[in-house]
């Protein structure tokens, strides 16, 4: 946190919240590589705990995990901020708990193991949107109209 007690504004950084951590440090360093601030966490509620002291404007997680399960991970980052995107990951999951997590704000899913280069495009594309969205906010908060899309 700065000294005003506000957290840290970090739009480049990614959360990447799994228990299993071989798979954290592999998805943490092909997005370090790329140029991404990564992050990780071994539990969702380690994951909240970091999100209370930073701002991440990604969270990649884990549906299947010990403790608070994935999904309700989601639920409680959109309670906290809707515009957080998250991306999630499983290696078993029934279809039902996918739909779950797509209607709790999800912006993308994928089976272990995972695809990095295609897990990296759903990065980028999370950023991308929401730098669309700042930039959307910034001629708001400028008076300027919205052109339609």
């Amino acid at each position: 946190m700065t000294d005003t007690g506000q957290a840290t504004i970090t739009p480049n950084t990614v959360l990447v919240v799994d228990d299993e951590p071989d798979i954290t440090d592999q998805i943490a360093r092909h997005l370090e590589f790329l140029g991404f601030e990564v992050d990780t966490a071994e539990s969702s509620e380690a994951a909240l705990e970091k999100m209370a002291r930073s701002d991440y404007r990604i969270v990649i997680t884990d549906i299947q995990m010990p403790g608070m399960p994935g999904d309700e991970l989601i639920k409680e980052i959109k309670r906290r901020d809707g515009s957080v995107q998250v991306i999630v990951m499983s290696g078993h999951v029934r279809m039902m708990r996918l739909v779950r997590c797509l209607r709790l704000g999800a912006c993308d899913c994928f089976a272990k193991p995972i695809d990095l280069n295609e897990l990296a495009a759903s990065v980028r594309a999370a950023h991308d949107r929401i730098n669309r969205w700042a930039a959307m906010m910034k001629q708001c908060h400028a008076g300027a109209s919205i052109k339609s899309i």
